[in-house]
């Protein structure tokens, strides 16, 4: 009976493992495409042709395929046809990937400098700028990771404690044992908070010339502010299939038609 049951485990084994060969081999062909239109791309934009760049890297990107690079090129190609609004929104893109991407941050600080709103920012208190610099200074995917560093870490440093015969290595191992749970315990957190944050709050760029943005969410309403193509909002409602709540780095809020604007 267990011999029976071996040979039919074995063979579920094998069979996934086929299964997993096939579909990396079919992988490939595709793989290889991206790559070969990637460069094309690369190509149109060297020489100047910025609208077959776009549609080029836009097409990889309807191929499944995502990467801080691709958005990266794919936010110069719109710069360079002045679209400021999908030109952003890819910059954006390319932050939630690498959030610490110099080439990226620099040049959605120079795309920034073309949107029409200049909106003043509330200040923050020097202890949440100070979270806020680390809190994004690893994406969800780094502080998860990191996590799992400090735990494979304190794991070593537990049994190299429990082995340790000599008191003096014996306290250091402990003292770090405790540093590197702390580190854990940070950075567990933060990859949580970070994970809520993406799944709750969610940004958008306006992707209008001009919209007006409303005190309620009916074109009747009061409109309270306009807002310009390229502007970076937050929102907080987006229940309405036709409007939804939204707030910009002032703290002013409103209601913006739901074809106004497109999600990060």
């Amino acid at each position: 009976m267990h011999q029976k049951q071996l040979v039919k485990l074995i063979n579920n084994c094998n069979m996934r493992f086929l299964i997993i060969i096939l579909a990396l081999i079919s992988a490939l062909p595709a793989h290889a495409q991206n790559l070969e239109n990637f460069e094309k791309a690369n190509t149109y934009y060297l020489s100047e042709n910025y609208s077959g760049a776009v549609e080029t890297y836009e097409y990889i990107l309807k191929s499944g395929l995502h990467s801080t690079e691709l958005y990266f090129n794919l936010a110069n190609s719109y710069y360079k046809l002045n679209k400021i609004g999908p030109c952003i929104l890819n910059y954006e893109k390319a932050l939630l990937m690498s959030p610490n991407d110099e080439r990226v941050l620099n040049n959605l600080s120079y795309a920034k400098k073309m949107t029409v709103d200049k909106i003043n920012v509330v200040p923050d208190l020097n202890i949440y700028k100070s979270f806020e610099k680390i809190f994004h200074f690893f994406s969800l995917t780094e502080w998860a990771v990191s996590s799992v560093i400090f735990v494979f870490l304190f794991v070593v440093l537990f049994i190299s404690y429990y082995l340790e015969s000599r008191s003096a290595k014996k306290r250091l191992f402990f003292v770090l044992g405790l540093f590197s749970f702390a580190l854990t315990a940070s950075c567990f957190m933060l990859a949580h908070q970070k994970a809520e944050i993406s799944k709750n709050i969610k940004y958008a760029v306006v992707f209008s010339q001009e919209t007006d943005i409303k005190l309620e969410p009916s074109l009747k309403s009061e409109t309270v502010f306009s807002l310009h193509e390229g502007t970076k909002i937050m929102l907080l409602d987006s229940s309405n299939a036709y409007w939804s709540k939204i707030k910009i780095q002032d703290g002013r809020v409103g209601w913006i038609s739901t074809t106004s604007f497109k999600p990060i």
